[in-house]
């Protein structure tokens, strides 16, 4: 049982947890000098990096703390063999929102904002 940080649930394959070698069930308690004792305050920290960022991750892995260091890779992007996706971005305050549209032979749009 754990008293602080973010426990890792699953690695998505391709993503920036993977290259750095997070395996399920760590205990995330630093992102560079952000503290996380909460996932909410990993969202946060996760939220503030960008492709190619360097980035250290301290975790506690079997009772032992290990930092993992490197480069925050770019997000999956989504593709589709019936729509034309289209990704941007833009600041709103000092935060940053992610828009995703994509269109079908059909007509129809889909929006998915982050």
């Amino acid at each position: 049982r754990y008293k602080q940080g973010a426990v890792v649930q699953f690695v998505v394959p391709n993503t920036t947890a993977a290259a750095l070698g997070l395996q399920k069930n760590d205990i995330i308690t630093r992102i560079n000098l952000h503290a996380i004792n909460t996932p909410q305050q990993l969202s946060l920290a996760a939220r503030s990096l960008r492709e190619k960022d360097p980035v250290e991750i301290l975790i506690t892995r079997n009772n032992q703390s290990i930092l993992l260091r490197g480069n925050v890779v770019a997000k999956p992007k989504e593709t589709s063999s019936t729509a034309e996706i289209i990704y941007d971005e833009f600041a709103y305050n000092t935060n940053e929102i992610n828009i995703s549209i994509s269109g079908t032979d059909e007509g129809k749009l889909g929006v998915l904002i982050t």
